[in-house]
């Protein structure tokens, strides 16, 4: 049976249809979306955590002092402030001199230790010259140098009263030396001044040099003293020093009854032309002591 819908009642009235906007629509799916899960991560640290201390007012540790520690050498070293240390110590180090300028790089460059001349290139053909003054060695004119030997030195040290001794001995060789010097000087200059005349009639005898030569006093006694006295070696021993030191050559025979012993000194050969060397006199052996 069909039943007609013209039979409903008026006092219904039937609700109106709202539209919905799509503004509104999104709103609605927003609120009633469910919520998002939030994910966080979890470190577990492995060692314990250390507890925080509370911080306490804690005195500064002082340096360990030992017992040779360097702070107090050095304090030993300046010494107190005014003392007679303290200031030597800023004068070694010219603390308090306004003056003094720290080294600087070229001061510890290698030098030489002679002095150096600068000459310019164009003057350097100059040395060449053979009128330029070049340096010769000087010749000496002795062959001794003007050394005391060292074993006369030690000997004359240890011998009390040997001063006396090799003075007398020097004294006459240096007499010996300068009157053969003095004999040469001479009769080189005579025989510069000897003229012979052709016009006088007397007898012209000719001596040659090595004649001469043989008219010099070649030796000369020195010490004396008998076989049997211990004692006169040393002074046999002085004479022959002395004799090395002037150039001179020195021996010693046995002569006499009794027997005595005698050291002489005289003047060398010179090799080449066989003449006699009279060398020049060096500084005294009894004033180098």
């Amino acid at each position: 049976m069909a039943i007609d819908s013209s039979d409903q009642t008026p006092s219904q009235p039937a609700t109106p249809v709202a539209a919905i906007l799509p503004t509104e629509h999104r709103m609605v799916t927003v609120l009633t979306s469910p919520t998002p899960v939030r994910t966080a991560t979890l470190t577990i640290p492995l060692s314990r955590p250390t507890s925080p201390t509370p911080s306490k007012p804690t005195r500064p540790e002082k340096p360990t002092l030992r017992r040779d520690s360097l702070n107090r050498r050095e304090a030993l070293l300046r010494g107190q402030e005014g003392s007679r240390r303290r200031q030597r110590w800023e004068n070694d180090r010219l603390l308090s001199n306004p003056h003094a300028i720290p080294p600087t790089a070229s001061d510890w460059e290698v030098r030489p230790l002679y002095p150096r001349r600068h000459v310019p290139y164009e003057f350097a053909s100059l040395y060449d010259h053979p009128k330029f003054p070049h340096k010769v060695a000087a010749i000496p004119n002795h062959q001794a140098g003007e050394k005391m030997p060292k074993e006369l030195k030690v000997r004359m040290k240890k011998t009390r009263g040997a001063i006396g001794l090799l003075k007398s001995l020097e004294e006459e060789v240096r007499k010996f030396v300068l009157g053969e010097q003095d004999e040469v000087k001479a009769r080189e200059e005579e025989e510069k001044d000897d003229v012979v005349d052709d016009e006088s009639d007397e007898e012209i005898v000719f001596i040659s040099r090595r004649a001469k030569q043989f008219q010099l006093k070649t030796e000369k006694v020195l010490f004396e003293s008998p076989v049997s006295d211990p004692g006169a070696s040393f002074g046999r021993w002085l004479v022959h020093s002395i004799a090395t030191y002037y150039g001179l050559k020195s021996w010693s025979i046995t002569t006499g009854n009794p027997a005595k012993r005698i050291a002489y000194v005289g003047l060398k050969n010179d090799p080449k032309n066989s003449a006699l060397v009279v060398k020049g006199i060096p500084k005294p052996l009894w004033l180098m002591l």
